[in-house]
């Protein structure tokens, strides 16, 4: 059998086979040099040949035929090339004068059939990665070249390297213009695909121009290939503008790369991505719904994800390369989406300008704030931005940082003077927010006057706005349940940023009157069907607190008191749901376990609040000259708020410690209490109050082996490491001198700190039980060929054990490494 006695299908099926077994990594040894020795005649006479053959015009009986041969032999090179590692223009060398395989690409390139230009894709991409690295070694050698100058041999042997490196170059970038030209013929076959509703073959076409270009990048940037390469990248631009998202994704994985200083492919480029950023959607009379499958192959969530990634890298590699247009263009957009009149369709284009805005956050807000910086920091700016870029930037820093600070106070004035064009929108609201909190600190140092204030307000109203205002809007509130991220979780997170940046600014009763209604708020809507979650309120909690620890000292404990008053109460409100849900025996369990999550998340809210407020008024004291000692007042301002919610926590650590939820909230909250009780002085009385709600939960966890010890358990390896020494210091002096330590309260501490542990020993030991009694028998007994359960045949083997905690050992092991380590005689 040979390729003249046999059909070209089955020829192209046996090639394509032998690639195949050579690549696989069971494949005899010697099989791919068998390949090299044969590779020669077999692409240039067999697969060359089928290739020209297939991609010629015949009659609709032998049409099918063809392309499945066109499909295999592409296939079959593909498979030959990935083997033998070939390059493009090792492929045309080898085809020689018999095959013009450059000009049969070009021609498969015509296939209507989604098939064929898929193979082309891929055969393509094996080629021209080759290119690439070529490319790359090429470089590297010149590299080498220049920083070797002392080594003459080695020199002269690189300068001869690199020449033949470069004429190789040549021909590559010979074969890449003749790609490049065939993929520019197809920008007008891409647009009529695409008006007859064909993604597949427009995907197909996006592909093999993605890997073209990405092959022709340096020759682009330089200029070499720009006028040939137009066509290229017009495709690839109506490639990005496809409603496809798998289509604009491939485009975008080359258009980025293609982008040189000083061009307008960024302006270009830029265009179409303020449009894409736009999200699908469909407007029923004035009801928005995100449901756009149809048009962009996609759901709402999955839209998100290529826009928060794919589409945001190439919209901050746009900004680099023209920062200026960028942020006038972006301010342009806000400024008249919030002049025209409110529609629902404008509040979707002013969320993705905000969007667009918000993913050069980072960048644009740091240069923004050059505006008041000094030339040498200015100049350093410019240098950083050099390196990252990979070019000199030739614009005046000084004048590029006014343009940014203005755009910025353009777009936040925009915002406050009509604000209903983003609060008409559950989306547009959430992604006000988002830029609000990216560009905090911005807002917190801008020598623009006011900027602070009005995000400040425009954050705290979008907040009541989004806990109140859609509650009885079916519409919007169907919006808010298909999008990933709550305009509450958001307004949120804005509010925190902005007051943890600027907290002395806020500290006015004004401010604080605000804020407190604000905070009210949270916990109303928190009873609206938990329409704010647990880390929205602790990330407002936290805000308020930086704001809190910036007042004068003697306001801090009344001030921390009201904020956590409304805490407590509902707290102790829950905790009343639960006792009368226990009460009923069981009849009310689902209700009881609902109610202890709540009762869980304010536990752990004052575990954020005292925590915070503690780490706050540390750095505030650091920080002045004159340092007020928080002993100086007569408590720590957490101990008061402890002291409130100490009946509640001591009745749940009693009665429902053996929850997962609560004890693992009871963990986080001693874990953060020990540390104020530290800032006290060390107070003996806190502590043990402190270890008595823990020997409570640890208690109550011996009805409930599988509730988890991990936080409980971590509570006291945080007390060892802070007692530990002081612990072992007292036994010390108590070994050597008696009455003295006799008289020293700091007695109670290695007290304190034996019993503590040996409650942990023993919950850790009840939990786990006598492993290795279980282990020596279960030996023995396989020792004798006998199964551990032949004993008891009632034991059922096949039945699952009941699980005990499985961080139980690992959290004590940890305790006792601390142990050995601050306290051994203990």
């Amino acid at each position: 059998p040979s390729v003249e006695n046999l059909p070209p299908l089955a020829v192209a099926a046996v090639t394509l086979n032998l690639a195949h077994e050579a690549s696989n990594k069971g494949a005899p040894a010697g099989t791919k040099e068998a390949l090299k020795t044969l590779s020669n005649p077999i692409i240039a006479q067999v697969l060359g040949v089928l290739l020209s053959e297939a991609t010629q015009e015949s009659d609709s009986k032998t049409q099918y035929d063809n392309r499945h041969l066109l499909v295999l032999s592409l296939k079959a090179l593909q498979q030959w090339c990935a083997v033998l590692e070939l390059s493009a223009t090792q492929v045309k060398h080898v085809c020689g004068s018999q095959v013009n395989i450059i000009e049969v690409l070009s021609d498969a390139l015509y296939s209507d059939v989604e098939s064929v230009i898929d193979a082309m894709a891929e055969l393509l991409e094996i080629l021209l990665k080759r290119n690439q690295d070529d490319d790359t070694n090429l470089e590297g050698v010149s590299l080498a070249r220049r920083f070797m100058t002392n080594e003459v041999g080695v020199v002269s042997d690189l300068v001869a390297t690199e020449n033949i490196m470069r004429e190789n170059e040549a021909e590559r970038e010979a074969v890449i213009s003749e790609l490049v030209s065939a993929i520019s013929l197809q920008r007008f076959r891409f647009i009529g695909r695409q008006s007859h509703g064909d993604v597949a073959v427009c995907r197909c076409l996006a592909r093999v121009a993605s890997s073209i270009a990405l092959a022709s990048q340096v020759s682009l940037r330089s200029g070499s290939l720009q006028r040939s390469a137009n066509g290229m990248i017009d495709l690839l631009l109506n490639a990005a503008a496809h409603p496809s998202i798998h289509v604009c994704g491939i485009a975008l994985e080359a258009l980025p790369s293609l982008i040189a200083p000083g061009s307008d492919l960024s302006v270009r480029l830029l265009t179409v991505l303020q449009r894409r950023a736009i999200i699908p959607h469909v407007i029923v009379g004035l009801s928005p719904s995100l449901d756009a499958d149809d048009e962009c192959g996609v759901d709402f969530h999955e839209y998100s994800n290529f826009r928060e990634h794919i589409l945001a890298d190439s919209i901050v590699k746009c900004y680099l390369n023209n920062r200026g247009f960028f942020m006038e263009s972006c301010a342009a957009a806000i400024d008249e989406f919030c002049g025209t009149a409110t529609t629902m369709e404008v509040s979707f284009q002013l969320e993705a300008a905000l969007f667009c805005l918000s993913a050069v956050s980072l960048d644009a807000s740091k240069r923004a704030l050059l505006i008041g910086a000094s030339p040498a920091a200015q100049a350093a700016a410019g240098r950083a931005s050099s390196l990252r870029t990979g070019h000199m930037e030739s614009e005046n820093i000084a004048n590029d940082a006014k343009v940014h600070n203005e755009m910025i106070q353009r777009c936040t004035t925009a915002l406050s003077k009509k604000p209903v064009c983003a609060t008409s929108n559950p989306l547009t609201l959430a992604q006000m927010c988002r830029f609000l909190a990216k560009y905090a600190n911005w807002f917190s140092k801008s020598p623009s006057q006011g900027m602070l204030d009005i995000a400040a307000d425009l954050a705290l109203s979008s907040f009541k706005i989004a806990s109140t205002s859609y509650q009885d809007d079916d519409a919007a509130r169907q919006l808010v349940n298909e999008m990933t991220v709550s305009p509450l979780a958001e307004a949120a997170m804005a509010l925190r940023n902005i007051l943890s940046r600027s907290p002395a600014h806020f500290a006015t009763p004004q401010a604080l009157a605000a804020l407190g209604g604000g905070w009210e708020l949270s916990y109303a809507s928190a009873n609206w069907n938990d329409r704010i979650s647990i880390e929205d309120r602790e990330a407002l909690c936290s805000g308020i607190c930086r704001v809190l620890a910036s007042l004068p000292f003697d306001q801090w404990t009344s001030s921390l008191t009201s904020l956590a008053q409304p805490t407590i109460e509902h707290l102790g409100a829950i905790m009343k749901q639960v006792d009368k849900a226990a009460a009923s025996g069981g009849a009310d369990a689902i209700h009881e376990q609902t109610a202890l999550g709540k009762a869980a998340d304010e536990i752990r809210l004052i575990s954020t609040m005292t925590r915070t407020f503690a780490n706050a008024i540390l750095t505030q004291t650091r920080k002045k000259s004159s340092e007020v000692s928080i002993s100086s007042t007569l408590h720590h301002p957490s101990v008061t708020v402890f002291q409130r919610a100490w009946p509640c926590l001591l009745h749940v650590s009693k009665k429902f410690g053996s929850h997962e939820v609560i004890a693992t909230a009871i963990g986080e909250f001693l874990v953060g209490a020990v540390a104020v009780e530290e800032h006290e002085g060390n107070s003996i009385p806190l502590l043990k109050e402190l270890c008595e709600l823990a020997s409570n939960c640890m208690t109550a966890i011996r009805n409930s082996p599988t509730t988890t010890l991990y936080p409980l358990l971590m509570f006291v390896r945080e007390v060892v490491e802070i007692h530990g020494y002081d612990a072992e210091n007292t036994i010390i002096n108590r070994e050597t001198s008696p009455m003295a330590s006799a008289a020293s309260d700091s007695l109670d501490v290695p007290k304190v700190l034996e019993q503590l542990l040996l409650i942990a020993f023993d919950t850790v030991r009840f939990i786990v039980g006598d492993l290795g009694r279980d282990e020596g028998a279960s030996s023995k007994e396989q020792m004798r060929g006998q199964s551990p359960f032949e004993s008891n045949p009632d034991i059922d083997t096949k039945a699952p054990q009941k699980r005990k905690a499985p961080d139980a050992l690992s959290g004590f092991f940890l305790v006792l490494a601390s142990s050995v380590k601050n306290c051994p005689m203990l």
